[in-house]
């Protein structure tokens, strides 16, 4: 008769030490969170210029505000699935290559519009 074998026993789990580059890691999740945190806040600064250029109301700017939450929870279960399909770290540098594009282009506009503005006061 042959004895069943034990089971392996379950391998130790991982100590803070054995993770390499720990601190790296957790500085590029916070400064993922950051930039959540600032696409928010750029939204709540430009509320009151958004209403006045466009005239809305008490409720239209809470629509705006929805609106922005609203897509951000549609694009991040779709960046979730992509993450596990493809792999985290190249969904992270694809969504921050994004977001650094949508500002700079952005920010480009803005640059744009204050010089035509210049170019028409003059």
């Amino acid at each position: 008769m042959t004895r069943a074998s034990a089971p392996a026993p379950n391998p130790a789990p991982e100590t803070p030490a054995a993770v390499p580059h720990r601190n790296l890691i957790l500085l590029v999740m916070c400064l993922a969170l950051v930039m959540v945190v600032a696409g928010v806040s750029m939204l709540a600064n430009a509320l009151p210029h958004l209403a006045a250029d466009l005239g809305a109301s008490q409720s239209s700017q809470q629509w705006i505000v929805d609106a922005y939450a609203l897509t951000l929870a549609a694009f991040l279960l779709p960046a979730g699935a992509l993450g596990d399909r493809y792999g985290r770290r190249g969904a992270l540098i694809a969504g921050t290559a994004l977001f650094v594009f949508v500002r700079g282009a952005s920010r480009t506009e803005e640059t744009l519009d204050d010089e035509l503005d210049l170019e028409q006061a003059a």
